[in-house]
């Protein structure tokens, strides 16, 4: 399990599903519940990433009625807020709204800061869907808030990009292209592939409601960086997750056209992600 998680932040998805399956199937065997529930909750994530929802749903849902059955402390309503996650991206928003409710009045999930946090994320998410702009701020402001969510770099990226994609909503270029900034900081220094991509992802956003070409076009060339990223590690961005980053590429191919577009995002899949990164520090520096 432990190799599998490594495997999974290094990007070698397909290895890392194939170490979490062996694991599953061992502790299934021994009858090792506990562990069977938490290496099935990894598989999750695994399938996840590679769009696979249903199962992830699937797997999710066994392991929720095995920790309830078993009784294990809160981990049922971390797989509850994970398995609400993946209903957004199946675009079962009432679902995964039900599922973040039994999160959010659990007495245990309340005292688990980085719990709560992933489920005020999912809610701001589901608002967000639902142009309920103020809703989701109230939501991501309550997630920052929380112990830990400034300095555990996973989660501090996680929300700061939640945050950079609220503003690009509302349209504030200067705001969303300084939260975007400051997240692709933390995952430059956290290193993980695919975390670097949606930070830079993110960048690509903010810049989209730029009006001058240069920054157009390095929007353009920081998705390319970021597609190949996702391809170097498993495969591209699923279609349902796509949501924000659609809506960017929307905006820059609007804007640039969609010749010019493809000629920068080929030129940033050819361009060192360090040279990426440095090109929006240039333009965002760390305060």
């Amino acid at each position: 399990v432990v190799c599998g998680e490594v495997e999974q932040y290094l990007g070698d998805i397909g290895a890392a599903e194939q170490m979490m399956l062996e694991a599953a199937d061992y502790f299934e065997r021994v009858g090792d519940r506990f562990a069977y529930t938490i290496t099935i909750t990894e598989a999750a994530e695994v399938a996840e990433m590679f769009g696979q929802y249903d199962r992830a749903v699937e797997l999710l849902e066994r392991g929720v009625a095995l920790a309830d059955e078993v009784g294990f402390s809160g981990h049922p309503m971390a797989m509850r807020a994970r398995l609400a996650n993946v209903e957004i991206l199946r675009g079962n928003l009432q679902a995964a709204e039900a599922h973040h409710k039994i999160v959010a009045d659990d007495p245990v999930a309340a005292s688990v800061p980085w719990l709560q946090a992933m489920s005020l994320m999912g809610r701001a998410a589901i608002a967000r869907r639902r142009g309920q702009f103020q809703v989701a701020e109230q939501l991501l402001e309550r997630g920052w808030a929380l112990p830990r969510s400034k300095v555990q770099p996973h989660m501090r990226t996680l929300l700061l990009v939640a945050r950079g994609y609220l503003a690009d909503q509302v349209g504030d270029a200067d705001k969303s292209l300084e939260l975007q900034a400051d997240a692709l900081r933390t995952a430059s220094g956290l290193g993980a592939p695919r975390n670097i991509a949606y930070a830079l992802e993110g960048c690509a956003g903010a810049l989209a409601l730029a009006t001058d070409t240069e920054r157009l076009e390095l929007g353009a060339r920081l998705l390319g960086g970021a597609d190949r990223l996702r391809r170097e590690s498993g495969g591209p961005m699923p279609a349902a997750e796509r949501y924000d980053v659609d809506r960017g590429e929307g905006r820059l191919r609007a804007a640039l056209g969609d010749a010019d577009f493809e000629r920068a995002f080929r030129s940033g899949a050819g361009t060192d992600t360090k040279d990426l990164v440095a090109a929006i520090e240039a333009l965002a520096p760390a305060r």
